[in-house]
Formats: C-alpha cells, sequence, structure tokens
C-alpha cells in the first residue's frame, strides 16, 4: 500500500454530494493518479470561497467516479455541489505517508487565526514544530511561500511577513538530515575483490550444499539423491503408492519378499467393523451406581425414595397447576392491583431505608409526606430545613400541576420555563383549559395572553392582547414607564412594534413629566411612527406640540367685496390654513379661538370699514365696523364652535384695507 500523487490534479464534482456518501462523481479525473489494488491518495474537497474544506482518502478511481473515505485529518464531513472543487493539495497527513514511504521528512498544520504571524508549537495533530533551517518548505493553502514572505532561523517557529486570514492553513514541510553509513569507494571494492574466484575458476558440476573458503573446497557432510549415482534407479524397483494394500488391519505382517500376507492372532476393536459404535451404547454398572447416587444425593431418609416425594406433593398429579393457580391469587413483588379492602390497616410509616420516617398514613387517613403527624389530607415538609418543599417534573415539554373542587380546577403549568396559569379546568381530567396567566422565562406577565416578546431591558404587563404596561428595570427617575395600547417594546427590533393592525396610544411617565402619544393604524409587527400630542412637565406646564394653530399675514392690500388671503405664514400647525384660499379648516371638532387685525386703507374721515367672519363660504359669524382716516387700526376675535372640515374666512365686506403683513393679520387655535 502506496500514497501516490500527480501535480497539478484539480477537477469539479459533476453532482451534488451529502455528508454520508463514499462515491463522488467528478468532470474529469484523467489528471489524477493511476491507482492500484493498496494504493491511495488525498483529495481536498472545497467551496468556490474555500470557506468549506473536506480531506477525503481516496482508494480507488475508477473512470471518473472516486472511492473515497470522508472527514480526514480533522475536517469534518460536509454536502457539496455540483462545481465545487476536487483537487489534490498538499496536506499533512499526504507527507506524513511519505515520511513512513522515505523516512527523510516531517510535516506540519496549523489553522490561522485572523492576523495572526507566528506559528509555533504544536499542531493540529499534537505535533511539535521543529526543523533545520533552510531545510523546510513552508504552503499557505496549498500554495508554496518564498523565503522572502517569512523568517525560519531559530528551529522552532514560522514568523511570517504579513499576518494570515482567519481560517488559512498553514502547511510546514522541514526534511530530516541523512547520511550513508558502511560504504566503500569502488576502488575500496576493487581491492577486496582482488583475488577471488572470478567466472573463469567457477567449478562445474559441484554437488548441492558445497563449501569454500578463499580456495579450499570442503565436502559437503549430505548429499542429496540426484547426486549419488544409481540411487535413484535403485529406488524406483521398490513398492511404490499404487502397490501399497489398503484397509489391512493394525499389527499386519508382510515377510522380505512383500507379497506373503500373515493375518494377526489378536484384533484390536476400532478394527472390527461397528464394534465400538455397539459397546458405546450399553450401560455399565458402574455407570448405573452413580446416576442413582447422583440422583438421592444428600435428600433426607424420608424423601429419597418416589413414594416419599409423592406424598409430600400431596399426591398431587396436578401439582404443577395446582401450584400455579395458588400463586396468581396472590399480589406480586413489582405490584399490583388489590380487588379487596385490606382490613384494619394502619400504617405508622414506610421506611426509606434512612433515619427517618419517609411516608406516614395515620388512623384518619392523612397522608404526611416528611410528617409523622400530617395535620391535613396531604400534608408536605422538608424535614432538612430546605427551601423547597416538593419538586414535579415531567418528561414531556410541559408539566402541570392542578387543583380543583367540584366544579372546576385551577391548573399551574410550567411550559419550557414559563409559568402559565389555567382556569375553569375539568376535574375529571385535573387539566385547565383556558390560559389565565403567564410568566415568561424574562419575568414578562401576560393576563388572558401570551406576551410579546418584550425588550429585556424592560419588565412588562400584557392585558388582554393589546393592553401593555411597561418599566424600565434599572432604577432611577429617568427610566419610562408606559402604558401602551396595541404597542410592545420589541426585543427583536430595539424598538415600538405594533401587536396587531389597528392604531396605537401610549401614556409614558419619563423624568417626572408625563406625555401622551398617538400613532395612526399600521400592521402587526411594523415599526410605530409616534406623534407626541401633549406633555404634563414637572413644573406643571403643559404643551401641546400637536394642537392646531396658524397666525397668517399679508403683503397685500385688500378692497371692498372680496375674501382676504394672507400670503406671510408665522406659524400654521398642522396646515389647517390654506394661503391659496384663505381658509381655515377646523380639523377636530372643537371650539375655537380666531382673530385678526388691519389698518384702514380709506382716505376720507368718513369712510367705513367693515370686515367679517364668514363660516363655509355663506354664513355671516361676526363683524367689525368702524369709520376714520387713512390707517385706522381695527380688530376681530371671536370665540366659535366648529365641527369638523367646517372652514372660516375673513371678508373684506366695506372700505379697503392696509397692504402690511405685520398690521394685517389672520389667526387662531383649536381650545379644545
Amino acid at each position: 500500500m502506496s500514497i501516490q500523487f500527480t501535480n497539478d490534479a484539480t477537477t469539479f464534482l459533476a453532482a451534488n454530494i451529502n455528508a454520508s456518501v463514499t462515491t463522488i462523481t467528478v468532470v474529469d479525473a484523467s489528471s489524477f493518479p493511476t491507482l492500484a489494488s493498496g494504493d491511495h491518495t488525498y483529495i481536498t474537497l472545497s467551496t468556490p470561497t474555500n470557506s468549506t474544506k473536506e480531506i477525503v482518502k481516496c482508494t480507488a478511481i475508477v473512470g471518473n467516479t472516486l472511492t473515497v473515505i470522508r472527514a480526514q485529518e480533522g475536517t469534518t464531513a460536509a454536502s457539496f455541489t455540483t462545481d465545487d472543487r476536487a483537487q489534490i493539495r498538499i496536506t499533512a497527513q499526504l507527507f506524513r505517508d511519505i515520511m513512513l514511504a522515505y523516512a527523510s521528512l516531517n510535516s506540519y498544520r496549523y489553522t490561522a487565526t485572523a492576523g495572526q504571524t507566528t506559528f509555533t508549537g504544536t499542531d493540529i495533530h499534537s505535533a511539535t514544530l521543529a526543523y533545520l533551517p533552510n531545510n523546510i518548505i513552508v504552503m499557505l493553502n496549498g500554495v508554496g511561500m518564498g523565503t522572502v514572505d517569512y523568517t525560519a532561523t531559530d528551529g522552532s517557529s514560522i514568523v511570517f511577513n504579513v499576518g494570515a486570514t482567519l481560517n488559512d492553513e498553514i502547511t510546514i514541510v522541514a526534511f530530516t538530515a541523512f547520511g550513508v553509513s558502511d560504504h566503500y569507494k569502488k576502488s575500496e571494492t576493487d581491492a577486496l575483490l582482488a583475488g577471488k574466484v572470478d567466472d573463469s575458476q567457477v567449478l562445474t558440476n559441484v554437488p548441492s550444499g558445497a563449501l569454500f573458503t578463499d580456495t579450499v573446497y570442503t565436502h559437503p557432510t549430505n548429499h542429496a539423491i540426484s547426486v549419488i549415482t544409481g540411487l535413484q534407479a535403485a529406488l524406483d524397483g521398490k513398492v511404490d503408492d499404487s502397490q501399497v494394500l489398503t484397509n489391512v488391519p493394525s499389527g499386519a505382517l508382510f515377510t522380505d519378499t512383500n507379497t506373503v500376507y500373515t493375518h494377526p492372532s489378536n484384533h484390536a476393536i476400532s478394527v472390527i467393523t461397528g464394534l465400538q459404535a455397539a459397546l458405546d451404547g450399553k450401560t455399565t454398572e458402574s455407570y448405573v451406581n452413580t446416576a442413582v447416587s447422583n440422583l438421592v444425593d444428600s435428600s433426607p431418609a424420608t424423601l429419597n425414595t418416589l413414594n416419599e416425594l409423592a406424598a409430600a406433593l400431596g399426591d398431587d398429579a396436578n401439582f404443577s397447576t395446582t401450584v400455579t393457580n395458588s400463586i396468581a391469587t396472590k399480589l406480586p413483588l413489582a405490584g399490583g392491583t388489590m380487588t379487596g379492602v385490606i382490613a384494619g390497616f394502619e400504617s405508622t410509616g414506610i421506611d426509606d431505608n434512612a433515619t427517618s420516617t419517609a411516608i406516614t398514613i395515620d388512623s384518619s387517613e392523612n397522608v404526611g409526606i416528611g410528617e409523622t403527624s400530617p395535620a391535613r389530607f396531604l400534608h408536605v415538609k422538608d424535614p432538612t430545613g430546605g427551601n423547597i418543599v416538593a419538586f414535579f417534573e415531567s418528561t414531556d415539554a410541559n408539566g402541570s400541576l392542578s387543583i380543583g373542587d367540584n366544579s372546576g380546577s385551577v391548573n399551574v403549568e410550567s411550559d419550557a420555563g414559563a409559568m402559565v396559569l389555567n382556569v375553569n379546568g375539568n376535574t375529571s381530567n385535573g387539566g385547565g383549559n383556558t390560559e389565565a396567566l403567564r410568566i415568561n422565562t424574562n419575568g414578562n406577565v401576560g393576563i388572558g395572553v401570551v406576551p410579546e416578546a418584550h425588550h429585556n431591558t424592560h419588565s412588562a404587563l400584557q392585558v388582554g392582547g393589546n393592553g401593555v404596561w411597561t418599566s424600565y428595570k434599572p432604577q432611577g427617575a429617568s427610566g419610562e414607564m408606559d402604558f401602551q395600547h396595541n404597542a410592545y417594546y420589541s426585543q427583536a427590533h430595539g424598538g415600538d412594534r405594533y401587536i396587531s393592525t389597528d392604531e396605537a396610544t401610549k401614556y409614558r411617565q419619563v423624568s417626572g413629566a408625563h406625555q401622551w402619544y398617538t400613532a395612526g393604524s399600521g400592521s402587526a409587527d411594523a415599526a410605530i411612527s409616534w406623534r407626541y400630542g401633549m406633555q404634563i412637565n414637572n413644573d406643571g406646564i403643559v404643551t401641546k406640540p400637536l394642537q392646531p394653530s396658524f397666525r397668517v399675514g399679508s403683503t397685500a392690500g385688500f378692497s371692498a367685496g372680496t375674501n382676504m388671503t394672507h400670503n406671510t405664514t408665522y406659524h400654521n400647525i398642522g396646515n389647517h390654513y390654506n394661503s391659496s384660499n384663505g381658509r381655515f379648516t377646523a380639523p377636530v371638532a372643537g371650539v375655537y379661538f380666531l382673530g385678526m387685525q388691519g389698518i384702514s386703507g380709506s382716505s376720507t374721515a368718513s369712510s367705513e370699514q367693515n370686515t367679517r367672519f364668514i363660516k363655509n363660504g355663506s354664513t355671516f359669524i361676526t363683524d367689525n365696523r368702524t369709520r376714520g382716516y387713512t390707517e385706522g387700526s381695527y380688530h376681530l376675535q371671536t370665540v366659535l364652535e366648529l365641527a369638523a372640515n367646517d372652514y372660516v374666512i375673513v371678508n373684506q365686506d366695506a372700505g379697503t384695507t392696509y397692504a402690511s403683513a405685520q398690521h394685517n393679520q389672520f389667526m387662531g387655535y383649536l381650545i379644545g
């Protein structure tokens, strides 16, 4: 059995393989070595990125089919797909096999960490690196490295100039020193052969076994038949195998002439056909005496006859059946079902082979475990003073304990580490059928619902599906506490998510402040974009960042009979004022404050100025009438109840208004 290898032996898989197959079909195996019976080579299977590698031992190649032994040299059998690579690379075992064949080199194999430059000590096969400087080959992922790429001078470590990549394979081949001993130069060999017998001096027809010193012939002590003249011919005239009589009795004699047979007077048993078999079937007296003695053995005198034994068995010919039927009425040691009452039974204790009583059943049928005077139907106590009195464990994924009355039960269940409380159970099976409460492994609680995967930095109580109360675990004023509907703080996403497809709300207490948030409808588990609606800070100040409010002005003047459109916006929270048509539209039903101011643009003292609020284009609300000179100031204010989508405009009914964004303004806000 020998190792075989060729240069540049590489190909690709022709079909997918799993981790267990031992025959692999490749695209072209012609570059691989020819393997005779007992030969082998090592082939590395790898993905295109080299992220998965497996070394196999190839023991036969027929056409393009390889017979292999999987998972060699510490690698793991893996699955590979079409076009993954199969090639002969330099491996540690390849060099070891070469060493076994030639005993002149050692090899070492290391798997690099990210950025590793120094390789020393034991390799992945527990071999300790040792080498002679200038007698090594260093390979990175099967490719030889130049001596300028590393330093190897101390005989025990290799230092790369550039750090290796994670999981790079480093192979180091170290050639051992060797020398030739016990040899002669040609001139020394010629001197030793001088004077010896050469071809011209060799004797012919020398008997087998004849010995020579340098010049003296010594005749051998023994001779072969062929070298003794006439011996074979003399033997040829004697009796051979074809002339020997068969089936001659033991002791038969022949005279010298080998032709006269003398029958012996006595015969051995073996030469009389059938005699030994006939004798073997007979019984001797000694045999019978021994058998009877063994049967009686050391039986007492009253039981050493068949009659005495029959009497002892009650002369019952069916004794075995009688005993079997009797035993069938007994309770076996392994336990069984009692069909009657054990009258007067009272146990003072069942000993567990320890120093104290384990279980007690008193006269009132109270049971005590660890308690010798049970006060209730079942009284369990840890006599050692431990804090775990009882432990109930199921081999199933769920274990439960039920407590029931005559109309139902409560069931406490362990579900993969979570505690579940079930109610409205059926006492006939001891189980709860409605989950009422669950505490999962993070300590989060669900009432009537399995709690969502809340973030592990918060403690959560989830009620009835969409109601959630969460609190930041670390203590401190900056830790928030939230009351949410249809929202939870997700562990998987690190932010608030919808529980179900619907709107969401949140009330938060944080840093001494109260905050309210809303969100539009979103899909289950989608991220929530909160709208920050109101806050009462630690000083009791209320702010409503989204409260509808606006203030606008106009750089253009207005004449009688026109609706004012203010083109300068100072603020417009919610964008409910439309500068293109001058309308303020109520986003929700409520009571609103509305106001306007302006400066008269009239040139006469008796001119009349009249501005008014109009709702929904036709309903007159209120107005402001003034008479005066140019640039006389006037104001209009009102508190108005509007329905959602009602709108209000400012109408210049009479006179003119001066063009000035600072003086000609329209404003309003939602009161509540």
